[in-house]
């Protein structure tokens, strides 16, 4: 399809490639260095669009990019009662049957099921204009305690009831650049897109 992937190692080239289309951040397990976490800041700044793949929990480091986006992640992992309808006992899956009009999902009309996957929540105040792409039903709800056992609802304990975000997609229109600015800034549209979820890819 004509598009180049390659691996990028923040510790081995301490810059992202002027180059670059489209950075991905795919579920990290291990801690970014605050310097890392500043190279990907400066990207997003200067208008590079980015695909964020994220899980429940530790954010690993990209608690100051969420923030940078207007972004948070709601405590805790979706359960959705809905999932025993199509007979899947492990409460830890989320349904997706209805999506916003958006060209990532236009004319797309299948269940999609996300595995233990975080809710987002999209701030007002922001230069993105933020699509909730993927959304839950209102039977879901963040489960904050274990994940097995007699599963509830509880308010009391600050989990949240669907419809729950599960994805948001960013866009922001750029401005052309100063004569003084860096050559690295960029004029056009920014594209980024956040979700709770990333090992949905594996199938």
């Amino acid at each position: 399809k004509g598009i180049n992937i390659a691996l990028l190692n923040l510790g081995k080239t301490p810059e992202i490639p002027a180059n670059t289309t489209a950075l991905v951040i795919a579920s990290p397990r291990a801690n970014l260095l605050p310097g890392e976490v500043g190279l990907i800041q400066e990207f997003v700044r200067k208008g590079g669009n980015l695909w964020w793949l994220a899980e429940p929990g530790d954010q690993h480091g990209l608690e100051a990019l969420a923030q940078q986006l207007n972004l948070s992640f709601l405590p805790g992992a979706i359960v959705d009662a809905s999932t025993q309808l199509l007979g899947i006992s492990n409460p830890a899956f989320a349904l997706v049957v209805e999506y916003s009009h958006h060209p990532i999902t236009d004319g797309f009309k299948e269940m999609t099921l996300f595995p233990v996957t975080a809710a987002l929540q999209a701030g007002k105040d922001t230069d993105f204009h933020a699509t909730a792409v993927l959304r839950t039903l209102s039977r879901a709800w963040t489960e904050t305690g274990p994940l097995k056992g007699d599963i509830r609802f509880n308010a009391d304990s600050g989990e949240k009831e669907g419809p729950l975000n599960i994805a948001y997609a960013l866009v922001r229109d750029l401005k052309a650049p100063a004569n003084d600015a860096p050559k690295e800034d960029k004029a056009g549209e920014q594209r980024i897109m956040v979700m709770g979820d990333g090992d949905f890819l594996s199938n």
